[in-house]
């Protein structure tokens, strides 16, 4: 039993990864905003039945996606993600930190969950692999929640997402002409961010290090008295 414990343990923390790689790492979906000017116009000109207003546009990437999309893209030596995340407008600042906050909590779960692997083969480590694996979830949880509040600005208009592409396409100086700057400014307000989470990825890496706590909880607690004691005698 204590090896099917090890291996049972052992597969659950190390079915983070999967998840991790393969599934959504994050999910941003835009739509036109109802109430703006440019809804009534598309529907006036394009009927209420076209695929502009009546579809929602996402952005559903996992890290494997990510990854093939900076090694695979044509003139991959002119495309630094570094150097586009820099660029972006100073009213992104406080996001970007929430942002990068929030990977960091699931760099520190995925971390979390490899330790666990090793911890379940090659010790008996129960209670420690039980606060490993709560903690790693936490870590995960936390994450979503940092994500969440980053995008909070942007879902609740806040922050205009037509402005924020307009300032981006400008740059610094800001220069542009009389027209693109009354174009965005009726522009303003049409699209709205419905969605601005973290994905299925996190979610499920969450779940498989809580299986591991409960699992391991379920376990030590059949162990004979003796067995759960015997680290105390041999430090006493």
């Amino acid at each position: 039993m204590k090896i099917v414990n090890r291996i049972v343990t052992a597969l659950l923390a190390a079915a983070a990864f999967p998840f991790l790689i393969t599934q959504f790492l994050f999910e941003i979906i835009l739509s036109v905003n109802e109430e703006s000017i440019a809804y009534g116009l598309i529907n006036l000109f394009a009927g209420t039945d076209n695929m502009l207003t009546g579809n929602r546009l996402g952005f559903q990437e996992s890290i494997l996606s990510l990854f093939k999309m900076m090694t695979q893209q044509e003139g991959t030596s002119d495309f630094n993600i570094v150097e586009l995340w820099n660029s972006l407008p100073a009213d992104l600042d406080t996001i970007k930190k929430l942002v990068v906050a929030a990977f960091v909590c699931v760099a520190v779960g995925a971390v979390v969950a490899l330790v666990i692997v090793g911890c379940a083969i090659f010790t008996k480590a129960y209670k420690t692999i039980m606060g490993l694996g709560l903690g790693g979830a936490a870590c995960f949880l936390a994450g979503i929640i940092l994500f969440g509040k980053a995008g909070e600005p942007l879902k609740d208009g806040t922050i205009d997402v037509v402005k924020l592409i307009a300032d981006f396409i400008m740059g610094e100086d800001g220069t542009t002409s009389a027209i693109a700057a009354i174009a965005t400014s009726l522009l303003q307000g049409t699209v709205e961010v419905d969605v601005f989470a973290l994905g299925g990825a996190v979610f499920g890496a969450m779940i498989m290090l809580i299986a591991v706590a409960v699992w391991e909880f379920a376990y030590y607690i059949t162990l004979p008295e003796k067995e759960r004691k015997v680290k105390k005698i041999k430090k006493a």
